[in-house]
């Protein structure tokens, strides 16, 4: 089975902890984080919490939206490995993360993901 790898850029990050373990130098490449999904949340149901796994344990931001969905199947069928901080980048007074996901999805989870997706 091919393991296969997913950057995405960490949201709302600007609400939370992320510039300050920045400037204190934690965020660095290769950083291990954990993905917490948020069943709770009311604006989104299906969001996906990101912390930073060493202490302190931070709240960093959520995954993309338009992703979560994604990760929380993975997340459910725990198939991430080596959740990380990908790059950080403090340009323009503004901080930008990406964190990067190892996955191995066989076909047949694959499957069932689009056939929940579709509705069946």
């Amino acid at each position: 089975m091919k393991t296969r790898s997913l950057v995405l850029p960490v949201k709302g990050h600007y609400y939370y902890s992320a510039l300050h373990a920045y400037n204190i130098g934690l965020l660095q490449p290769e950083t291990p984080i954990k993905l917490i999904p948020e069943p709770d949340n009311q604006q989104d149901r299906r969001a996906v919490q990101i912390w930073l796994t060493h202490f302190p344990c931070w709240l960093l931001g959520y995954v993309p939206r338009r992703k979560a969905r994604f990760i929380g199947y993975l997340l459910e069928h725990d198939l991430i490995q080596n959740p990380t901080l990908h790059n950080t980048r403090y340009r323009n007074q503004r901080l930008k993360l990406q964190l990067r996901l190892d996955y191995a999805l066989p076909w047949k989870l694959r499957l069932d993901y689009w056939l929940r997706l579709l509705g069946f």
